[in-house]
């Protein structure tokens, strides 16, 4: 009941802090009541993590601060209330047609296996690692840290905070729940926004494609951050294109927010930021005084993470700027780890050449055939913007002129530079990377083709049953992913059975939590287990941070010994070798080999765990890796 009451609270609070968003814009007389509710939750949910930075970096960061912010910002829902009694005698819809009922069948499907993943133990690795335990080291130290350590640590957390919130106030089933509703605004604008631009069935049938991309399955009911950036990415290109339409202030100020939102949410919130600008450059009588109002709005909501790297690190976009700005002297990093950064990227995020043919042909190859770098067939974006493509064109053909004055042309414009920008730029071609703006051009694509079909309507059947289709098979693919939730939901499986069969080591996890105490503080090098693990942690990751020194330059044990003991650490889990003995001869193995040889430290725990390359799809045969922990003993170390 308490997981409820506060997960009713934070809905409460997110409700509260958005509508004021949009009262405060002026804009709710020009929409409606269900955009009013739409655009207030999803703005909401990402202000209740920017909220929480202020207690978080004076070191209030307490249940009792967190539950009084929440419940202020749940006033915020009376003039919200006030648009709902307005909205009473609005007119009614007309009754839903076959097609419209079979899309929300199945809209109730997967809204079923998203509360059935939320009703499980949380068991992705990115959410495990830093999604949920980086705000749980927050929580626990009462303060937001600056973590210096690459891609999960001096990152933008506007998201990790919401969790906070979340875990703070009513543990992992409410953060789980938390999850699947922020994770469902990207489907709640994307209806809203269709709706306004085409009609019902279409709204509902791009909402379905877009709750079951690959991607978002695999996002929305973990702590992965692009599907939340996507639902702000709608609501600022939508609020570009009807502040432009209308020639009304108020809908740059929502535009500004959401965007602000994005940055506060990853990096790739600048190319929105940019993207939107161009965008709002581009057309109306207004756009130097609107690019800058929005330009204002969007620092204002989210530069305060970037401000808070450059605090620490002299780089707001750490650790990006190294050798282009000045950090602070004895800071943890070092030219071999900026290049370690570079050297994965270049080899495991960036397997196709950044040119002219390539611009064109990645969306379609990373699409038909993907390389395993792309990682399209495990979270990709499908197939339903081809499936519209074709459509669409005919659409924006049937426009003419006017092609230049519909939705379509900002939306495009804005998804056209955010990727270019990503492409030409960006470290990673990791086709999710590109979800937040999917949406966009799903929204675009529907446009146009609603348009396409008001002239060719002998296609209106065959492409109803092509998009119900493709949404199936997408729904087929969630199917596949959520059979362990459903498998979890009607059996009398224990959570830690669960944690079990879905993290990879998890014994170890069990192991350290029984072994160890308050007092231990022990070092981990696999991500999957930190959430998880109750005592106190380092970790040392060999790539991403330089405070222990673990690339495969670094051969001095001594000065390793001494950084352990200058981070307190009292135990260490290594990956010994497989059953085979081979072993993986990692800097972290060899370093601690050789302390074990010279009495610096010795075995107290062994554990066989078995390996597995999916959760979901287990081998018959497992491959079976042994894990080590290693307690340190200074007392009898002999290093000469």
């Amino acid at each position: 009941m308490i997981g409820l009451f506060a997960f009713a609270l934070l809905i409460g609070g997110a409700l509260g802090a958005g509508s004021m968003a949009v009262h405060v814009s002026g804009i709710r007389k020009t929409i409606s009541f269900s955009e009013d509710l739409a655009i207030s939750l999803t703005l909401g949910t990402g202000l209740i993590g920017w909220l929480m930075f202020f207690p978080g970096v004076m070191g209030y960061l307490t249940s009792s601060m967190i539950g009084s912010i929440i419940t202020v910002s749940c006033l915020g829902i009376i003039p919200l209330w006030r648009q709902f009694q307005a909205s009473k005698n609005d007119t009614p819809r007309s009754p839903f047609s076959f097609i419209e009922k079979i899309l929300i069948s199945g809209l109730a499907i997967v809204i079923t296996f998203d509360l059935l993943e939320a009703y499980a133990p949380q068991a992705d690795a990115d959410t495990m690692a830093y999604h949920f335990g980086t705000p749980s080291l927050f929580l626990l130290h009462g303060a937001i840290e600056f973590i210096p350590r690459a891609l999960d640590g001096g990152i933008p957390l506007l998201q990790q905070m919401g969790y906070a919130a979340a875990l703070s106030l009513g543990g992992e089933f409410t953060t789980n729940l938390w999850l699947a509703i922020t994770g469902w605004t990207v489907g709640v604008m994307t209806f809203i926004v269709t709706l306004r631009l085409t009609s019902r069935p279409w709204a509902l049938a791009i909402t379905f494609l877009v709750m079951t991309t690959p991607a978002i399955v695999y996002g929305a009911g973990t702590g992965q951050v692009e599907t939340r950036a996507a639902a702000y990415a709608i609501i600022a290109a939508y609020a570009i294109y009807i502040a432009i339409k209308e020639e009304h202030l108020g809908f740059i100020w929502i535009a500004g927010i959401a965007t602000g939102l994005f940055f506060g949410t990853k990096y790739t919130g600048l190319l929105l930021g940019f993207a939107c600008g161009i965008a709002l450059l581009m057309r109306g009588q207004n756009r130097l005084k609107y690019a800058t109002l929005f330009t204002i709005v969007t620092l204002a909501v989210g530069a305060q993470w970037y401000a808070f790297n450059f605090y620490h690190s002299g780089d707001p976009i750490f650790p990006i700027l190294w050798g282009v700005v000045d950090y602070p002297a004895n800071f943890p990093w070092t030219d071999a780890q900026s290049h370690r950064i570079h050297e994965l990227y270049d080899l495991a995020e960036s397997p196709v050449t950044k040119n002219f043919i390539w611009f064109f042909l990645y969306p379609f190859v990373a699409t038909l055939d993907p390389l395993l770098q792309f990682e399209s067939s495990k979270v990709g974006l499908g197939i339903a913007w081809l499936l519209l493509l074709p459509l669409a064109i005919f659409g924006a053909w049937k426009l003419g002129r006017n092609f230049f004055k519909s939705p379509a042309i900002t939306f495009i414009t804005i998804c056209l530079t955010f990727y270019a920008i990503w492409f030409c730029f960006g470290p990673s071609q990791r086709v999710r990377h590109l979800l937040p703006v999917y949406p966009l051009l799903l929204i675009a694509f529907a446009s146009l083709s609603h348009h396409a079909l008001l002239h060719w309507r002998s296609l209106s059947v065959p492409y109803a049953i092509a998009i119900i289709v493709v949404a199936l098979i997408q729904m087929g693919g969630q199917t596949i992913s959520s059979l362990k939730y459903i498998e979890y939901a009607l059996s009398n499986t224990s959570p830690s059975a669960f944690l079990r069969n879905n993290i990879v080591g998890y014994d170890v996890v069990v192991a350290l939590n029984t072994l160890l105490d308050q007092d231990d503080r022990v070092l981990l090098a696999d991500r999957q287990w930190l959430y998880r693990v109750e005592v106190p942690y380092f970790y040392a990751h060999p790539d991403l941070q330089n405070e222990i020194k673990l690339l495969a330059n670094n051969t001095d044990p001594a000065l390793f010994m001494a950084q352990l003991d200058d981070k307190l650490i009292t135990h260490v889990v290594v990956l010994s070798s497989d059953l085979d003995g081979l072993g993986n001869n990692s800097p972290l193995q060899n370093f601690i080999e050789t302390l074990h040889s010279k009495a610096c430290a010795r075995i107290i725990h062994t554990l066989d765990v078995p390996q597995w390359a999916s959760r979901t799809l287990k081998p018959s045969t497992q491959q079976i890796q042994v894990f080590l922990i290693y307690k340190m003993t200074p007392d009898t170390c002999d290093l000469k």
